[in-house]
């Protein structure tokens, strides 16, 4: 056999043992050079799979979709460490059930810390007033400037 020959099978059967086709490959090789377009062709392909995986996995459709989002970010993010081990649909699988099962964490842990924007009833809610003693940003603000213009013109006299 010719070498070409047998650098093309092994490179057909290497790509078929990991899970990774050759538009696949092509794709990828795209993406961490930083196509648009072919990240626009990733989520128009994953993302109907992504999101049904992350509405099963979490209470809203809109945190199902802010999981998908994110999911898409963490993907792009780490192409480079895509080695075509596995076919790019079960890597994008895989990061979307982590982020949920990380989103889903976090809720439980912070769910007690959780408080409520409208007051109880019977109670009226306001907003605590200013305290006059300390100057507001404004006047910071304005002094610093006042004091950046006494400095340059200081500086001209010199």
């Amino acid at each position: 056999m010719s070498r070409l020959f047998t650098s093309l099978l092994n490179l057909s059967l290497n790509d078929r043992a990991s899970g990774v086709d050759r538009e696949e490959a092509a794709r990828v090789a795209a993406l961490r050079a930083g196509s648009a377009a072919d990240f626009d062709w990733l989520v128009e392909r994953y993302s109907p799979m992504m999101y049904r995986l992350a509405a099963r996995l979490m209470r809203t459709h809109g945190d199902a979709a802010d999981v998908v989002q994110e999911a898409f970010l963490k993907a792009y993010r780490g192409i480079g460490k895509f080695h075509g081990e596995c076919s790019l649909k079960t890597w994008l699988y895989r990061i979307t059930l982590n982020t949920a099962s990380n989103q889903n964490r976090w809720w439980r842990r912070h769910r007690g810390q959780e408080c409520q924007m409208e007051p109880k009833e019977g109670t009226e809610f306001s907003f605590p007033e200013p305290s006059s003693d300390r100057p507001s940003a404004l006047d910071g603000l304005l002094s610093g400037e006042t004091s950046s213009l006494v400095q340059r013109g200081l500086a001209r006299l010199d």
